[in-house]
């Protein structure tokens, strides 16, 4: 299995080669769906699992401030060079995880810091998830729709401080976020964590 693993890594690093996007100095930049491939291959490598039991939370374009891709190690070297790339954010079980991805190659980073650009990488993300479940909701356009708000919050159980009756959810401190949308004048509030998003109160279509 390690054998087929690395074999794919490999395959993966040399598709790199064919990406057709290019960086104003000629550098050659992987597209998304080949960053994504090359996290899941690098991670199910790193950790010892199939990729199928890894989930991707966020992956977003990221400028790497060196070779090290944004993790160095101790007593090491690198070219202090701009490097386009990508940040991807797995799952697995319980655990996240970041691998940062440029120049063809894949890095799982256990640094504590964590790049402060991620934070707003995932925010965006989150507008994203919240506009594209209201606008399925009430089957409106995403251009529609505005953010009107956001705020920092940590919610008090699994169901982010938004439970019912027949949903109490699990008393848990949940970091995430307040976002709040309009829409023709109405406000609609969605409560999320650091990957998911629910609107809160639940919206009632017709």
């Amino acid at each position: 299995m390690r054998v087929f693993l690395i074999l794919i890594i490999s395959l993966l690093i040399s598709s790199f080669s064919s990406a057709n996007e290019k960086t104003n100095n000629g550098q050659i930049v992987a597209s998304e769906e080949q960053a994504t491939e090359l996290a899941f291959a690098t991670l199910s490598q790193e950790i010892g699992t199939e990729k199928k039991d890894l989930v991707l939370i966020h992956i977003a374009r990221f400028n790497w401030p060196d070779s090290a891709l944004g993790c160095p190690k101790p007593g090491m070297a690198y070219t202090q060079a701009i490097v386009p790339g990508y940040l991807a954010l797995l799952k697995h079980g319980k655990n996240q995880y970041r691998v940062h991805i440029g120049n063809g190659r894949g890095i799982v980073c256990n640094l504590a810091r964590i790049p402060v650009e991620l934070d707003e990488v995932i925010l965006d993300n989150l507008k994203s998830m919240a506009i594209q479940n209201l606008a399925d909701k009430l089957g409106i356009k995403t251009e529609d729709i505005t953010v009107v708000e956001d705020q920092n919050r940590v919610w008090p159980d699994t169901n982010f401080g938004c439970s019912t009756s027949s949903d109490a959810g699990v008393a848990k401190s949940i970091r995430g976020h307040l976002i709040k949308l309009q829409y023709r004048g109405k406000i609609f509030e969605y409560r999320t964590s650091r990957s998911q998003v629910r609107p809160c109160p639940a919206i009632e279509t017709e």
